[in-house]
């Protein structure tokens, strides 16, 4: 949808700024910029096929209160100073005041623009600080746990990274697998070997140090 049909931005108030101050000269040029139903006829030296796209999408009233507002509320004076100076060398050029608006609007305005409206507000179970405390709580459980552990907790683990297979010979562990899973594998593949594990490959380092 073009901005031109959006609804309009809120009507610039009075000039806020001192009259030595280096934005207010700049901040009258919008307020009259303002009253500016439509755009003039396009300078010829200038005129642009994107010129004349950008003057028919934003009417000089939204690049008015745009800059305006900008002026207004910049964050710092010192960024204040540098929107001033982009408006006041654009010497009141109507397609380089659209520009420098459309600028604005597109690079700055719209990524934070919501179609739908303003976003709804997060409850205490959407936090994402509620996941993240519960994620560190059961990663603190987990580096907790003793990194020694006895044979047969140790065989279990062994067999899980090794798919409840022998690492020689690749046949299935039948405990590890249970009967139901055993008869499964067998009626799919009946080449497929069921065995006992008595041995896992030795390593040299815990299990737990993520080898």
């Amino acid at each position: 949808m073009p901005l031109s049909e959006k609804l309009a931005p809120e009507s610039l108030p009075t000039n806020p700024f001192q009259a030595e101050d280096g934005a207010y000269n700049t901040y009258d040029h919008c307020l009259n910029l303002e009253k500016e139903q439509r755009w003039n006829a396009i300078d010829k030296g200038l005129a642009q096929l994107y010129s004349v796209d950008i003057m028919g999408d934003i009417p000089p009233v939204t690049i008015a209160r745009v800059l305006g507002h900008c002026l207004r509320l910049a964050p710092s004076e010192e960024g204040r100073q540098v929107l001033a100076r982009e408006i006041l060398d654009c010497n009141g050029g109507q397609e380089l005041l659209a520009g420098l608006g459309h600028l604005y609007v597109y690079g700055l305005i719209r990524v934070f623009y919501n179609p739908k409206g303003p976003m709804p507000s997060i409850s205490t179970g959407q936090s994402p600080g509620h996941g993240l405390q519960d994620a560190v709580r059961r990663a603190r459980s987990h580096l907790l746990k003793r990194s020694d552990p006895n044979p047969e907790d140790l065989r279990q683990l062994l067999l899980v990274r090794d798919n409840c297979a022998c690492v020689f010979t690749g046949a299935l562990d039948f405990d590890a697998v249970g009967q139901e899973a055993a008869e499964a594998a067998s009626a799919l593949n009946p080449d497929e070997t069921l065995t006992f594990t008595n041995v896992a490959h030795i390593i040299t380092q815990s299990l737990p140090s993520g080898t």
